[in-house]
């Protein structure tokens, strides 16, 4: 689930709040009683976690596995160059003639 699909079950006025928490773990008593008096935002938080679990469970996956770990590397560069062409271009402008050379082979 995205993050915009979280935020979207959260109040307007906690979303920053919720974010914060759900990457930091830091919260002011305010936002973590209306976290306890509020279900939607209980679920919201609990499938953040769930997601980040599950994120760190296939990272520690591909860390124990080079050849995986490169393959699924290679895999997301070619979506993100597929997504934004320009985004792969504008990084490549900001390596220099050796770091250019060395990524082409």
């Amino acid at each position: 689930m995205r993050l915009e699909e979280l935020t979207d079950q959260i109040a307007p006025e906690w979303r920053a709040a919720f974010v914060q928490f759900i990457r930091t773990g830091d919260a002011s008593d305010d936002f973590l009683a209306y976290l306890d008096s509020d279900p939607a935002c209980q679920e919201a938080v609990e499938a953040a976690f769930a997601a980040q679990s599950e994120a760190f469970r296939r990272f520690a996956k591909l860390a124990s596995d080079p050849d995986e770990l490169a393959a699924a590397v290679q895999q997301r560069s070619s979506e993100v160059i597929a997504e934004d062409p320009s985004a792969s271009l504008a990084a490549a402008a900001d390596l220099d003639d050796t770091q250019q050379e060395e990524s082409v082979g």
